[in-house]
């Protein structure tokens, strides 16, 4: 049996000739991914750890890109896959009251034992909040995951007020990096159930009831540890992946090395801004 988030491991992927939407074959039941979701790992594994360092200083440009539509101070922010909570503290800081969803236990109970945030551990479906509640939701790079987006989006449209914004990141699946690659794309993975451009996400939130404001790009920027640690993860027991490994360990006792910040160059990761009407 396949694991479940294991990366460079997917089913078939399909592009729709009339909307464009790219989805991979689905072979789960919605409830056992719920299940893996609940089970996922955060706090023990090597790049599980060296991961919640990357988030912190992943989410200053999708801040400045929040910041070009809505405050954030003062707004009721909603994090939808919170993770462990790196992004709510960040925007509790800057003056938002946060809630967060997260399908993984473990990283809802670092989220509230570290941070002391409201996090609820469940899916999108299930969320506790009331309609006309929020000012802001947030999804980094989790539309993604999402078993089926267009009424997940849907279900949390209620939840905004009127005139609230949502942010949605993913990777753009008709950038060049994409596109050469193909199957050997590391963005193509398991848990990564469809894959959007600009324009399809514009209108997944359309569909769901959102008005689109368009996209914007940003560029992510990785550590050089955490770039070679996840070449094992991408490409396991590879050529590559033993040459990462041996790197990281060469350069292990040099720690200004390892923080060393690699920019991606290309135009892979956006945001889709919209609002409810």
């Amino acid at each position: 049996m396949r694991k479940f988030s294991q990366y460079a491991n997917y089913g078939d992927i399909y592009r729709c000739d009339d909307c464009g939407f790219v989805i991979e074959e689905k072979s789960h039941a919605t409830l056992e991914i719920i299940e893996y979701l609940n089970n996922e790992k955060y706090g023990d594994e090597i790049i599980g750890q060296l991961n919640l360092q990357e988030k912190a200083d992943a989410y200053a440009p999708l801040v400045a890109i929040i910041e070009r539509h809505r405050a954030i101070s003062g707004s009721s922010l909603l994090d939808v896959g919170a993770n462990t909570g790196i992004f709510l503290n960040l925007a509790r800081g800057l003056g938002a009251t946060p809630f967060g969803l997260e399908p993984s236990l473990e990283a809802t109970v670092i989220a509230k034992s570290r941070f002391g945030l409201d996090v609820q551990n469940a899916v999108v479906s299930n969320v506790d909040l009331p309609d006309d509640s929020l000012d802001i939701i947030t999804l980094w790079d989790v539309v993604e995951h999402l078993y089926d987006p267009l009424t997940d989006l849907a279900a949390l449209l209620p939840k905004l007020k009127r005139g609230g914004y949502i942010f949605v990141s993913t990777h753009d699946i008709d950038n060049i990096f994409c596109r050469v690659l193909g199957k050997r794309n590391p963005l193509l993975m398991y848990q990564h159930f469809y894959h959007f451009s600009p324009i399809t996400l514009g209108t997944a939130l359309e569909s769901a009831g959102f008005e689109p404001l368009g996209s914007k790009y940003f560029r992510k920027s990785w550590s050089l540890q955490y770039l070679l640690a996840l070449f094992d993860e991408f490409w396991p027991n590879s050529i590559a992946a033993k040459c990462a490994g041996a790197a990281a360990t060469a350069i292990s006792p040099f720690g200004r090395v390892g923080a060393c910040r690699v920019l991606f160059p290309l135009n892979l990761f956006f945001v889709a801004i919209a609002r409810r009407p």
